[in-house]
């Protein structure tokens, strides 16, 4: 596997040496930076490539939960796992695609399950066939007049094709919308303007903040 751009931000120094250490094992993984705060994050996901975010939740002046909601919304979003010493956080914290939460203090066995699981994922994101479906994705997407029959999906690190027909219903929440399936609702960042554009016709807009399909 090549060699994996990994970024540990958690505001206390033990918590970035405990991280530093642990990885030590693992030569493939190169730590690209170290970030005591949010903001600082902020700045170096944005002017360089990173494969895993390694994260703390409880930091001054902006949580870890807020930086993952905006880690969400990158176009090559990096692999989130969440490392705190507090376990109430959890449903939260997968609500933003969490790879994993690991809680503080963590084993080199409990380590290395993350790290298997983070280096499948990325095995499989590099892999021709999702790079060729999320090229042709994205591709049709940027066609207004183009009407899908899919939506590729960002569910819990991994790419999700969802048939347009088993979507019951839409709703917005903020730059993101919420599609209401049988049996479950999924979260996909995409504007209702863009929904509209490309979904069939059998979509209708019943307000700015919703839509419904019709049979």
């Amino acid at each position: 596997m090549s060699i994996i751009q990994t970024l540990l931000v958690d505001d206390e120094l033990p918590g970035l040496a405990n991280l530093r250490l642990a990885l030590e094992q693992y030569p493939n993984w190169t730590i690209c930076g170290e970030c005591k705060e949010a903001s600082t994050a902020r700045t170096l996901l944005s002017n360089q490539t990173v494969d895993v975010v390694f994260l703390d939740i409880r930091m001054p002046r902006e949580s870890g939960l807020s930086l993952a909601k905006w880690i969400s919304q990158l176009e090559r979003a990096p692999i989130v796992i969440f490392v705190t010493a507090y376990s109430e956080h959890a449903l939260e914290a997968f609500e933003w695609h969490a790879l994993d939460y690991l809680v503080k203090p963590f084993d080199d066995q409990r380590f290395a399950k993350t790290i298997q699981r983070a280096e499948a994922l990325i095995e499989m994101q590099q892999g021709p066939i999702y790079q060729k479906v999320l090229s042709d994705y994205l591709e049709h997407a940027e066609q207004p007049s183009h009407q899908v029959t899919r939506l590729a999906v960002r569910h819990k690190n991994q790419l999700e094709l969802i048939p347009t027909d088993a979507i019951l219903a839409i709703t917005s929440a903020g730059n993101y919308a919420e599609l209401h399936l049988t049996n479950r609702t999924l979260l996909h960042r995409i504007t209702m303007n863009k929904l509209a554009e490309i979904l069939p016709a059998h979509f209708i807009r019943t307000h700015r903040t919703a839509m419904v399909r019709q049979d």
